[in-house]
């Protein structure tokens, strides 16, 4: 049998967790409601009320599904009794600035991460370090082919991976989940878990919605 791997987390975010999928839990006959209600209004071919529930009926499903398995293989790591000179999950790192700090740290086996400047590398380099990384002028990410940019629908820009800009060109191409799933290669639960994360990075839980925003960003045709 196969072993499980586990997620390390720190206990506040464990209990994020368990505070998501609680409210999650709490909506199900919440939507249950409004489905059975936007049902009683007849045809269901053009009951926006109807395919909107259902909608997010599946999103909340797939999000439980999701945390669910996230918090059975949770393993919950205590900073507290974290040792030794290894940099792990939880542990805190003191971030010394500036070239001088080398020569203290001599044992230490170091990459440098600083301006492009050729006297700062030769000064590192000279006191031990292993090697030198240039820094960004900026912090923030640059775009790349794996991640892309869009506005969501509160006007804040949100990034999506590649892969859910694929499942959303899914959609937009009418496929239905089972059709993604095959086209990608993935699980029907997995493309319903992709749907429910940009739900909640486009602030919206209409399918319909998440194209257009998608289609305005130019992300997808």
């Amino acid at each position: 049998m196969a072993s499980v791997e586990k997620l390390p987390m720190l206990a506040e975010g464990y209990e994020r967790l368990i505070a998501e999928l609680r409210a999650l839990r709490e909506e199900r006959p919440k939507i249950v409601d409004a489905i059975e209600e936007a049902r009683a209004h007849g045809d269901l071919s053009e009951n926006a009320e109807y395919h909107a529930a259902k909608e997010r009926q599946g999103q909340v499903e797939a999000s439980i599904a999701d945390l669910e398995d996230k918090v059975s293989r949770a393993n919950i790591i205590d900073p507290a009794g974290l040792t030794g000179d290894k940099i792990v999950f939880g542990a805190t790192v003191t971030l010394l600035d500036g070239p001088e700090h080398v020569q203290e740290l001599r044992c230490a086996r170091l990459v440098v991460v600083g301006a492009p400047d050729p006297v700062a590398v030769r000064t590192v380099l000279s006191a031990g370090a292993r090697g030198y990384l240039f820094r960004r002028p900026d912090r923030e990410r640059p775009p790349t082919a794996d991640w892309t940019r869009v506005r969501a629908a509160s006007g804040s820009v949100i990034e999506m991976s590649a892969r859910e800009v694929e499942v959303l060109q899914g959609v937009a191409d009418g496929r239905s989940n089972g059709d993604i799933a095959a086209a990608l290669q993935l699980s029907p639960l997995t493309v319903k878990s992709h749907l429910a994360r940009i739900g909640r990075k486009l602030g919206t839980g209409d399918r319909a919605h998440a194209v257009l925003l998608a289609l305005r960003a130019g992300v997808i045709t």
